[in-house]
């Protein structure tokens, strides 16, 4: 007989209000009352257990939201976890709480309409992990972000492809894009800085500071069709290297007595200026255009130790001696002959370059001994000499004409002295 103090197995069910036992009933099939009973293999069936339940039960992983642009679960089951994602970015922003300021959102593969995404107060850092091929078709707008203290928020995306414009509202951020990822245009509103990946790709931003791959982990290939680098070097890094330490040799330039003088070699660096390498050749310059101007300026008086020409064309010539073979005035050459004497040569008929009227003055020479002033001149074959007259003064004058004589060798000198004409040889100097 049962001890009335301790309960039967009966008791307990009666008192539980258990109507029975079921293996095989479905969520569908209400039982009420009815206990379910594990299978052959120990397990309960999951026909029992609502769906919703199951997607309402698995918490969302943290920092981790699930995005599926294909989901049907009902909006008010959705958590961002794998088995109840949100259906949008934009959801996701809005109602995502961030872990420490982070969220990642992981997109499903698929077409993404979104247009804005505005995330809680308090998130710093957003991540944007696509698997598969993600499309965001519509230009999108991003704001809610603060940055750390002293520091930047930040937008991380890979493997996502944005055809229109992402638009971030930040007063400071640093945009990443890694994987295949590709954006048409990346405008940001505040301070910024972009770093990209080799893979990846922004068409066009309003970032001014970019960051690529260390230069030094990238490799120098030529361009297509040629077959070494334009600048050597084994990776892009070496290529700059040697790119930033390029010299320009040119000549050292002086400007001296007799010209410009052009000297050893040297290198010229480049400084940095204005926000530019500047190869300053200044200076070289203006070796340069001193020596030129020096040109100009000889030009107009010209200082020379010797003339070779064939013909001196000039309205005034100013000599202290003149060194001819011969003296040709009016068409007629003043020469010495064989004995010493000052003769005058007919000129030649045919000659164009004579002159058949000899000019009423065509050499003023001063007096040595009074400084008169005398016209040595031709006039119908003949020598002759007069005091000159008042304009004589602006025209040339000389001291002394030389005249050689070839046939004996001798240099003879043709002067003025108290009015008389004198032909003295001049001493042959050893």
């Amino acid at each position: 007989m049962a001890n009335p103090l301790s309960p039967t197995a009966a008791n307990i069910i009666s008192s539980l209000g258990i109507k029975g036992a079921t293996i095989g009933a479905t969520v569908d099939e209400c039982k009420p009352g009815f206990i379910p009973v594990l299978d052959e293999n120990g397990k309960l069936s999951a026909n029992l257990i609502p769906e919703g339940a199951a997607q309402a039960a698995i918490p969302p992983l943290s920092k981790v939201a699930f995005v599926d642009p294909g989901t049907e679960v009902e909006e008010n089951l959705r958590k961002g976890s794998v088995v109840a994602p949100y259906i949008s970015i934009e959801e996701a922003a809005e109602k995502f709480v961030p872990e420490d300021g982070v969220v990642a959102i992981v997109l499903s593969p698929g077409e993404y309409s979104d247009t804005e995404a505005d995330f809680r107060p308090g998130t710093h850092a957003v991540y944007f992990e696509g698997l598969g091929n993600c499309v965001l078709k519509n230009s999108i707008q991003i704001t809610g972000l603060t940055p750390p203290s002293g520091g930047r928020a930040a937008i991380a995306i890979h493997n996502v492809t944005i055809g229109g414009q992402v638009s971030v509202v930040c007063s400071s951020v640093s945009v990443i894009c890694t994987g295949q990822t590709f954006v048409g245009t990346l405008y940001v509103s505040g301070s910024a800085e972009l770093r990209l990946s080799a893979e990846s790709r922004v068409d066009s931003t309003s970032i001014e500071k970019i960051y690529l791959s260390d230069a030094y982990n990238v490799g120098n290939v030529p361009a297509f069709g040629e077959s070494s680098p334009a600048v050597p070097g084994a990776t892009v890094g070496d290529a700059l290297k040697r790119l930033g330490t390029r010299k320009i040799r040119v000549a050292h330039m002086t400007v001296g007595s007799s010209g410009i003088d052009v000297g050893s070699s040297y290198d010229i660096s480049a400084d940095s200026a204005g926000g530019v390498e500047v190869y300053d050749l200044s200076e070289r310059d203006r070796v340069l255009a001193n020596g030129i101007n020096r040109l100009f300026r000889l030009g107009d008086h010209i200082h020379s130790i010797t003339v070779d020409a064939n013909t001196v064309t000039a309205d005034l010539v100013k000599a202290g001696r003149l060194e001819m073979d011969a003296l040709t005035l009016g068409g007629y050459n003043v020469t010495v002959d064989t004995y010493g004497y000052l003769v005058v040569e007919d000129f030649e008929e045919g000659d164009s370059s004579s002159s058949y009227a000899p000019p009423d003055r065509v050499v003023i020479i001063r007096d040595s001994v009074t400084g008169d002033l005398y016209v040595l001149g031709v006039a119908n074959g003949r020598l002759y000499i007069v005091l000159a007259d008042e304009d004589a003064s602006t025209a040339e004058v000389v001291d002394s004409l030389d005249v050689p004589d070839e046939d004996q060798g001798y240099d003879y000198s043709v002067s003025i002295s108290r009015g008389r004409l004198l032909i003295t040889r001049i001493p042959t100097q050893i």
